[in-house]
């Protein structure tokens, strides 16, 4: 099969969906790949290093598209990459069509055979090619906040950090999934009082027993969030809903309680965000005031490191381009079953239950993967 790997155009997406390593195993297991001219240049790989694995470089993003079976990226295509998906192509990238509505209408105007990243599901109901990103976003995520609480940035001037092993900034984080439990772990090595909200008493009971007083654990309720929210410097949004638009926990009068100089990091964004003044920011403008809260809304957070979550994301999605290129659909079903929850569309229908439902019956969950 021939597999296209076009240069991300998203802003300030710095990543490539496939490494040099993996194009070389590709090309030993009979396929074509062709990758647009500097598509890996900001992870650190140039053109010459896929040649050396035996990929063809290609200087046409339409020629490449064109010619492809198969096109794997990082993120979702762009507007401008609409056009350029050829008929009864597959595509395999993340998606959150839930918060895509014309990119949706195309897949299924072209009948593109469209797998999301991010419901690739195990029989356990793990989402081996969600996580490895969704632990990088959790752990940039405290980071980045504690960056933006300085005052030289904007915030109160607060550190997170404990002082005399006495907690002095107070993060409260939604969602105890994994960019909850990723947040969880740098804010408690940092020494911050650290509260976690979830639905799943189950998750935070084994929170609770991991970290006895040090964690703070919640069960999700708008009068607990009302309560916590005027003492918390750092608000992390992990807020996850499978395949479907996430449920806006935090108002905008809840935000407004929160002081000024406080940080909002709302990783859930890129399926619309856990609070409702939240709105998309880019890696060259990434933040906002509202109320005198500063948001940060980067749906992309781990193309930061971009080097890490290529390496990371190739080796989770590998297996499956090969399953893919080998049987090509529908057969690789057949052969790979956690590839049939990653299903969006395929023959001009949408096939994911989520993207099916009505907004009013959207059953409330708060679960990260």
């Amino acid at each position: 099969m021939l597999i296209g790997i076009p240069k991300e155009i998203k802003n300030g997406e710095n990543r490539v969906a496939l490494t040099p390593r993996g194009a070389r195993q590709l090309v030993a297991s009979g396929h074509t790949i062709l990758i647009e001219t500097q598509a890996g240049i900001c992870s650190g790989y140039t053109d010459t290093h896929y040649r050396k694995s035996g990929a063809k470089i290609t200087s046409s993003k339409r020629d490449l598209f064109r010619r492809a079976e198969l096109i794997v990226k990082v993120k979702e295509p762009e507007p401008e990459e609409y056009f350029l998906l050829q008929d009864n192509q597959i595509l395999f990238t993340f998606l959150h069509l839930a918060d895509h509505r014309a990119l949706t209408k195309t897949l299924l105007k072209k009948n593109i055979t469209a797998f999301g990243y991010e419901l690739v599901e195990t029989p356990e109901g793990h989402l081996p090619l969600l996580s490895s990103m969704s632990e990088i976003a959790g752990k940039l995520s405290v980071i980045i906040g504690a960056n933006y609480l300085r005052r030289d940035w904007g915030g109160r001037g607060i550190l997170l950090s404990e002082i005399e092993e006495k907690p002095e900034g107070h993060i409260t984080i939604l969602g105890a999934g994994t960019v909850g439990l990723s947040a969880l772990k740098i804010a408690h090595g940092l020494g911050c009082h650290v509260n976690i909200i979830d639905i799943d008493v189950k998750k935070l009971r084994k929170i609770h027993l991991h970290y006895r007083k040090q964690v703070h654990t919640f069960l999700s309720r708008p009068s607990t969030i009302k309560r916590l929210l005027p003492e918390t410097n750092l608000l992390i949004g992990a807020v996850h809903i499978k395949g479907r638009k996430t449920e806006r926990l935090v108002t905008k009068r809840m935000v407004q309680m929160m002081r000024p100089g406080s940080v909002i990091v709302d990783v859930a964004i890129d399926q619309g965000g856990c609070v409702a003044s939240s709105r998309v920011t880019t890696i060259q403008d990434p933040v906002f005031l509202y109320h005198g809260v500063t948001h940060f809304c980067v749906p992309n957070i781990p193309s930061l490191v971009c080097l890490t979550a290529t390496k990371a994301l190739t080796d989770q999605t590998l297996p499956y381009i090969q399953k893919i290129a080998r049987w090509g659909w529908p057969g690789v079903i057949e052969h790979e079953k956690n590839l049939l929850k990653g299903l969006y569309t395929a023959d001009g229908k949408i096939l994911h239950p989520g993207l099916r439902l009505d907004k009013g019956k959207r059953k409330r969950e708060m679960k990260m993967d």
